[in-house]
């Protein structure tokens, strides 16, 4: 379950976002990794401001990916970088622009691509 904490402390549980993982935000959107092992992963957008879902998947050209391990956002340019990882060969990163089509991808970076460094 996705919860979101309010200033006076108050927990809210966020319905119809399901097996959340990691997230970051971005210009008041949270970006939610979310899915399991018996289901495809996907990046679900969720508007903090108003407290809707924008879309239960991100990515919006033909781009696939299996297990999605880690996510995270260039704030200068707003780019979406989605790191893909099997546990069994190297991983892929794939980044996206903020309307989720695929910019480029870094094919066998390594196993369990889990951050980026920004500067």
């Amino acid at each position: 379950m996705f919860q979101k904490i309010s200033s006076n402390g108050e927990v809210t549980i966020i319905d119809g976002i399901s097996s959340p993982d990691k997230f970051v935000i971005f210009e008041n959107k949270a970006y939610i990794i979310h899915g399991n092992y018996e289901s495809s992963y996907s990046v679900l957008v969720y508007d903090c401001l108003t407290d809707q879902i924008v879309t239960d998947n991100f990515v919006t050209d033909d781009t696939e990916m299996g297990f999605i391990y880690s996510i995270a956002v260039d704030e200068n340019s707003g780019d979406i970088f989605i790191m893909e990882a099997n546990f069994a060969t190297p991983g892929t990163v794939y980044c996206f622009n903020k309307e989720g089509k695929l910019k480029y991808e870094i094919p066998a970076i390594g196993l369990y691509p889990k951050s980026i460094a920004f500067n």
